[in-house]
C-alpha cells in the first residue's frame, strides 16, 4: 500500500510542481504589471469567484470522490446514477448562488468592492459558472485513481491560465486580467469536458438520470455536515475577509497577503500532493491506514515546519529578487502567513485521514469551529487592530482545529508508535512558538538568524535521531535515489 501510495502521489507531485511554478511565475511577473493595490483588487474578484464556486458543492464533491474510488467494486451503472445526482445538486446550487449575486449586485459591491470598477464586478457570475465547468469534475478523477490525467490537467490549465491573464494584464490592466480569466476558463472548460469525455468511456460509467432524487438526498446526507465546516464556512469568511480589508486594512495589503499564500503554496506542494491521493487510498483501504498515517504525520510535518521556516531566514532578499522592490513592504505579512500555514497544512493532512474513513460529520464539525472562530474573531478585532486581528482570527482558529484533530487522532488510532508521535509533536510545538517570537523582530542581525539557524539545525537532529526508524529511513532514501522512476 506504502508503495502504490507514493507512486502515485509522485504522479501528483511532478506535476503539482509544474504547476506551482507556473503559478508562481505568472504571479512573479503580474507583480510587475501591477502594483499591490491593483493585485489586492484582482485578489479580492478570484477569491469571490472562488468562494461562490466553493459554497456550490455541498460537500458532494468529497461524496463522488469516495464513490468512485469503490469504482472496481461498483457498477458502472450505479456510479452514472449518482455522478449524474451530484452534478444536478451542484449545478442548480451554482446556478441559485450567480442569480442572487446578479440580484444583489449592488449590495455586494458596496459591501465588498469598494474602489473596484462595478464594469469589471459584472463578470463574477460569469467566470463563477465557468469555474464551475473546469474544477467540479476533477473529484470523480481522484476517485477513479486517474491521477495522471488529473496532474495533465492541472498542468493544462496553470499554463492557458497563466499565459491569458498576463497578456490580458500587459495590455489593459486590472480589466485585462480578468479578460484573460474570461478566455482561458472557457478553453479550460473545454479541455475538461473532453477529458471527462474519454474517462467516462474508458471505465464504461454511463450517466443514467433515474432515481436521482434519492441518490441525491442520499449523498446530500453524507456530503452536508463535510461541506458545512469545511467549505462553506470557509468560503463565507473568505467573501468577509474581503469586506474587513477593504475597510480597515486596505487593498495593498490583500495583494501582499497573494503573495504570502503563492510562498506557501509552493512549500506545501509534496503535503498537498500526499492529501490528494490520501482520501482515495484509505477510502479503498481503510483498514491497513494505521501505518500510512503514522509515516505522514511524522515525515510531512517534519517537512511543512523545516521548509517553512528556513524560507523565513532569507525571505527578505528573496521577495526583493523575485517580486521587486515594491512588494518588499509586505515581508512582516508572508512571514506570518507562511507560520500561520504551518498549522493550515497540519490541519489539512489530518483531515484527510477523518474523510477518507468516511467521518465526514465530525470531519465538518471541526471545520465548523474552526470556521465559527475565524469569522467571530475576523469581525470584532481586525475593525479594532487591523492586520494583527487578521494573524489571531486565522492563526487561532487552525491552531485550535489542528489541536482537535492531533486529540483524535490519537485516540482513535492504535499506532505503535503513539509515544514516539507525541515526542515528535512536541518538539515540532516548542520550535514554532520560538519561530513565532522570531517572526516579531524586524530588525534581524547575522548573529539573531544564526542563533535561529541553530535551533532549527537541532530539531533537524532530533528529529532524524528518534522520530525517524531506521526502516523508514531506508525506504525514503531508496525512494529518493529512484525518484525519477516513481511517476512512470
Amino acid at each position: 500500500m506504502i508503495k502504490d501510495f507514493l507512486r502515485s502521489s509522485a504522479n501528483v507531485l511532478f506535476a503539482d510542481i509544474g504547476t506551482k511554478a507556473i503559478g508562481f511565475g505568472v504571479l512573479s511577473l503580474l507583480t510587475f504589471i501591477l502594483e499591490p493595490e491593483i493585485l489586492g483588487k484582482y485578489n479580492a474578484l478570484l477569491t469571490t469567484i472562488t468562494s461562490i464556486y466553493g459554497m456550490s458543492g455541498l460537500g458532494l464533491s468529497m461524496v463522488l470522490q469516495r464513490e468512485s474510488a469503490k469504482h472496481s467494486v461498483k457498477s458502472g451503472i450505479y456510479l452514472g446514477e449518482i455522478i449524474s445526482a451530484g452534478f444536478m445538486c451542484m449545478s442548480i446550487s451554482i446556478l441559485g448562488l450567480v442569480v442572487l449575486f446578479q440580484i444583489f449586485h449592488d449590495k455586494i459591491n458596496g459591501a465588498l468592492f469598494g474602489g473596484i470598477d462595478s464594469s469589471l464586478i459584472q463578470w463574477v457570475p460569469w467566470l463563477t459558472l465557468l469555474y464551475f465547468l473546469v474544477q467540479a469534475p476533477l473529484s470523480l478523477i481522484l476517485g477513479l485513481g486517474m491521477f495522471k490525467v488529473y496532474s495533465f490537467r492541472n498542468m493544462i490549465e496553470a499554463i492557458v491560465t497563466g499565459i491569458c491573464i498576463l497578456i490580458g494584464g500587459k495590455m489593459w490592466g486590472l480589466p485585462g486580467v480578468i479578460y484573460g480569466l474570461l478566455v482561458s476558463y472557457s478553453i479550460n472548460a473545454i479541455i475538461v469536458g473532453i477529458i471527462i469525455k474519454k474517462v467516462f468511456v474508458e471505465k464504461r460509467i454511463q450517466l443514467v438520470i433515474t432515481n436521482w432524487v434519492k441518490l441525491a438526498y442520499q449523498s446530500l446526507r453524507k456530503g452536508i455536515p463535510y461541506f458545512v465546516g469545511n467549505v462553506f464556512l470557509g468560503s463565507v469568511a473568505n467573501i468577509i475577509l474581503i469586506g474587513l480589508f477593504a475597510k480597515h486594512i486596505g487593498f495593498a495589503e490583500l495583494g501582499y497577503l497573494r503573495i504570502g499564500l503563492s510562498l506557501a503554496a509552493i512549500l506545501m506542494v509534496v503535503p498537498n500532493a500526499a492529501k490528494t491521493v490520501t482520501v482515495t487510498y484509505i477510502a479503498k483501504q481503510e483498514a491497513n491506514s494505521t501505518r500510512l498515517q503514522s509515516i505522514q504525520m511524522r515525515y510531512l510535518f517534519f517537512l511543512i515546519v523545516t521548509s517553512t521556516l528556513l524560507l523565513t531566514i532569507i525571505l527578505a532578499p528573496v521577495v526583493s529578487f523575485i517580486f521587486g522592490n515594491e512588494y518588499d513592504a509586505g515581508v512582516q505579512i508572508y512571514i506570518m502567513i507562511l507560520l500561520i500555514n504551518i498549522f493550515i497544512s497540519i490541519y489539512s493532512v489530518l483531515n484527510s485521514f477523518i474523510a477518507g474513513k468516511g467521518h465526514l460529520v465530525f470531519s465538518g464539525l471541526v471545520s465548523g469551529i474552526v470556521m465559527g472562530m475565524y469569522i467571530l474573531l475576523a469581525i470584532f478585532l481586525i475593525p479594532t487592530i487591523g492586520i494583527n486581528g487578521y494573524y489571531i482570527s486565522f492563526g487561532g482558529s487552525y491552531f485550535t482545529g489542528m489541536i482537535i484533530l492531533i486529540v483524535y487522532d490519537l485516540r482513535m488510532n492504535a499506532y505503535n508508535d503513539k509515544r514516539k508521535i507525541i515526542w515528535f509533536l512536541s518538539g515540532t510545538f516548542g520550535i514554532l512558538g520560538i519561530a513565532f517570537l522570531y517572526s516579531i523582530c524586524l530588525q534581524r542581525s547575522w548573529l539573531f538568524n544564526l542563533l535561529f539557524l541553530s535551533i532549527i539545525g537541532m530539531y533537524i537532529l532530533f528529529c532524524t535521531k528518534y522520530v525517524f526508524e531506521s526502516d523508514e529511513k531506508k525506504f525514503v532514501n531508496q525512494i529518493i535515489s529512484k525518484a525519477r522512476f516513481i511517476g512512470r
